[in-house]
Formats: C-alpha cells, structure tokens, sequence
C-alpha cells in the first residue's frame, strides 16, 4: 500500500486530488490469470495498479458509456485492495537470484517452481485457513536466511524454484488487484446498482 501511494502521489497535486476523486478502467473483457487489467497511463493495457491511468468520473463514464466494457473503479477503494507481485518476466538473466556469495543473513524468499497466476510469481508462505502454502503476494511470502537457500541457487530449469533477494524484488515489484477481491456494485459499471461501500475481504 504505502508504495502505490508513493507513486501516485508523486504523479498527482494536492489540488487535483480535491478537485476530483480518481478513477482508473478496467478493461474487463479478459483476466491476467486472477488479475484485473487496467488502462495504461500513455497508452495501451496494464495489470499494475500503480501504473493506471486516472480519469475524472465523468471522463470515466463517458468512456464506458461509449465501450461497456471498460467499466470505471474508484482508484482508492481498488488500492486498498491491491498486493504486491512479481512478473515472472522480469526475473529473466537471473535477477536478484541468491549465489552462494550472497550474505548468508541476506533476507530471501522462495519461489514455487512452475506456479504462476498469469504472470504472476508464487512464493512459500506459511499455510493459511484455506490449507493454503503459497501466495503471490510478496508482503506474505516467507522470508529465509540466503544461506539456508544455498543449496537451491544451483537448480537448473525455467520451472525450478529460485531463492531471490528480497530486497532486489521491492525495486520491481508491481500492485495487482484480484478480481475477487473486488465487489463489483462499488464500480461505477452501468450494469450494477450502486449501493453503500461495505469491507471486503482481502487476502
């Protein structure tokens, strides 16, 4: 959360802040996996809330009213929503892998090998209600010693698990929003009656 806000709030005056909430589209024809895909501030399609382009409500409306599928979200209620993760893309010539060089007391974590939820990285994490022991959302992964990782840096294959550098992941990780996460009655979808905000659980 604090790091999407840094973002757009680097991006945004005070007074246009007041002026007008914020709304970002969602282009709701398709998922990344679980993922919402949002409209790309300078054009074209993203699934990093961050880095979505925010519209007025009216400018939001009058694009949905001319494609019903680009329905418009309030940027705040999606934001308190949004986790952070890792595209798998960018963990390509071994970004942030931990080598047996790396400080054994480097904070690190443990991806599931071959799991993806679209683009999506999943990591080890402590079993949750749902019996549950991976995650893509970095704030919940399990945090290891690089040095009790050693042992897997040497495991070849695309689809094997890496041990990474936790604080190497922070400097690339995006903010994603599970569709069902979301109550879509507190997006402004014509196909959806409005009704007061309720909380929702965010996993």
């Amino acid at each position: 959360m604090r790091n999407l806000n840094e973002k757009i709030d680097s991006q945004t005056s005070v007074a246009e802040t007041n002026q007008d909430q914020h709304f970002v589209l969602q282009d709701s024809r398709s998922l990344l996996g679980s993922v919402m895909m949002f409209w790309r501030d300078g054009g074209g399609y993203t699934s990093d809330l961050s880095k979505a382009e925010k519209f007025t409500k009216n400018s939001a409306l009058a694009q949905h009213s001319c494609r019903s599928s680009d329905v418009p979200w309030p940027l705040d209620y999606l934001a308190e929503r949004a986790k952070p993760a890792i595209d798998v893309q960018l963990l390509r010539n071994e970004y942030a892998k931990v080598q047996k060089s790396t400080p054994a007391d480097t904070p690190a974590v443990l991806t599931v090998g071959g799991a993806y939820d679209g683009n999506s990285v999943f990591f080890t994490c402590k079993e949750d209600e749902k019996n549950d022991d991976r995650t893509k959302n970095l704030d919940k992964a399990y945090v290891y010693s690089a040095g009790s990782l050693y042992s897997i840096a040497d495991i070849p294959g695309y689809n094997a698990p890496k041990a990474l550098i936790l604080e190497d992941l922070r400097k690339i990780q995006f903010m994603v929003v599970d569709a069902k996460d979301c109550d879509k009655a507190q997006s402004l979808n014509s196909k959806y009656k409005p009704r007061k905000s309720k909380e929702a659980g965010i996993s």
